[in-house]
């Protein structure tokens, strides 16, 4: 029997794995802390040893000569490194670590070896991002058998170009978590093409959290007078900005919640309401409807005359901010089922 092959969605700040399961269906594997997706952070400690995920994600502000993030931004540089207790590392070198922590993840899910995989990249991506990607892969010990587009993958796992289904052009926004990606791709006689390509790849969820980080400093020194602002602080910036970050996915399902600032000897307790949150980010989310605008206009010019599918994708587009403006502003209706 043919071995399966695993999809990777290899991020900027969370990556995942995924399979298609027994009813043909895409279903993302989670990790050993049950969670769908992976901090994109590696922590080198004293003993030379790798630790990948949410304890290095902890780690980012308070050890960060030790602690490698945002490494996708430096894939296709060949000359980039990262040196940690005097032993560099390249993009590939370091993305290869992210993969063998989510290969082996599944594999103790699962309970068989992970080996032919293929991995999503940026359309934006060019040929030495895809071939820095691949040698990642191959560093892993894992047989890459496709670099594949991530909004082609999104189609995919929406349903598009299943057997039966009619031409259509979709539009896949996509808000992750470091960056921000808006593509046009087109299916005619079952061949995905990508019409027009957008973005901006130093916008993403993690800018969210910091706009609410810094709204919650704010908050907590007018609440405790003569407080220390804990951004100025890397273990306060980390604790602040990891709640920003809770704060924000809480918001997504409720009007409201509380967040607990401690820092050196003084609380608050903050309200922070969705509308807040939302006025505080609004040009940020502004940034991405220019976007959508300007790769909407450059598909007119290749002829697109609609656009029959919005697919939300990226865990910051599960926002609800994010589809009420695309739907103010454009009068389409996003769908979003499982942005990871």
């Amino acid at each position: 029997m043919a071995s399966k092959v695993y999809g990777i969605d290899l991020g900027t700040t969370y990556s995942c794995i995924s399979h298609v399961d027994q009813f043909g269906r895409p279903e993302v594997i989670t990790n050993l802390d049950n969670e769908t997706t992976t901090p994109s952070v590696v922590l080198f400690d004293a003993d030379d040893q790798a630790v990948v995920g949410k304890q290095a994600k902890r780690q980012a502000r308070i050890n960060p000569d030790n602690v490698s993030a945002l490494v996708k931004r430096q894939m296709g540089d060949s000359e980039w490194r990262f040196t940690a207790h005097g032993k560099e590392w390249s993009a590939p070198a370091i993305s290869s670590l992210i993969l063998k922590a989510l290969a082996a993840d599944a594999e103790r899910q699962i309970g068989e070896p992970v080996t032919d995989v293929v991995i999503t990249v940026p359309a934006y991506f060019g040929d030495e991002e895809r071939k820095a990607t691949k040698l990642a892969g191959e560093y892993a010990g894992l047989n890459v058998i496709d670099i594949v587009n991530e909004p082609t993958a999104a189609a995919f796992a929406y349903g598009f170009a299943r057997d039966g289904s009619a031409d259509e052009t979709v539009l896949v926004y996509d808000l992750g978590g470091g960056t921000f990606d808006i593509t046009v791709i087109e299916m005619s006689d079952k061949k995905i093409s990508v019409v027009a390509t957008d973005g901006d790849h130093e916008l993403g969820g993690a800018d969210w959290d910091d706009r609410l980080a810094n709204h919650l400093s704010e908050r907590f020194r007018g609440e405790c007078p003569g407080s220390e602002d804990p951004l100025d602080d890397s273990y306060g910036a980390q604790d602040l900005i990891s709640s920003a970050e809770d704060a924000k996915q809480t918001l997504s399902g409720r009007e409201a919640t509380d967040v607990l600032v401690v820092h050196a000897g003084h609380r608050a307790n903050i309200t922070v309401t969705r509308a807040e949150f939302e006025q505080i980010s609004s040009s940020l989310l502004q940034r991405t409807i220019e976007l959508t605008r300007a790769v909407l206009k450059a598909a007119e010019a290749r002829n697109v005359e609609r656009i029959d599918r919005v697919l939300l994708v990226g865990g910051s587009s599960k926002m609800p901010a994010v589809a009420a403006r695309l739907a103010s502003e454009f009068g389409f209706a996003p769908e979003l089922t499982d942005p990871d």
